[in-house]
């Protein structure tokens, strides 16, 4: 999940993830899968400036076809495997 976000400082940034990954994981267990689904540990998170918010959106926009064609930039593309549940 790739979000721009613009976060007044009374929010924590850990508290922003928490909702995000809690809401959507039950949305997709509970309305789109019908079946469990669990984010891995952990989350990056980047300052972006003023002048580079348009670029930001822009790559966020093109998550899906990066994603079908494998063309990630690994610093933004991080996983973790090792959480993964054992196929099956």
């Amino acid at each position: 999940m790739h979000l721009l976000v613009r976060l007044d400082p009374s929010v924590s940034l850990s508290r922003l993830v928490g909702a995000a990954k809690g809401v959507s994981a039950h949305c997709a267990t509970h309305v789109l899968a019908e079946r469990f689904f669990r984010w891995q540990h952990g989350y990056a998170a980047f300052s972006v400036s003023r002048d580079d918010i348009a670029a930001t959106a822009s790559y966020i926009e093109q998550q899906k076809r990066r994603h079908a064609s494998y063309s990630l930039i690994d610093t933004f593309e991080l996983r973790d495997d090792s959480d993964e549940p054992p196929a099956g």
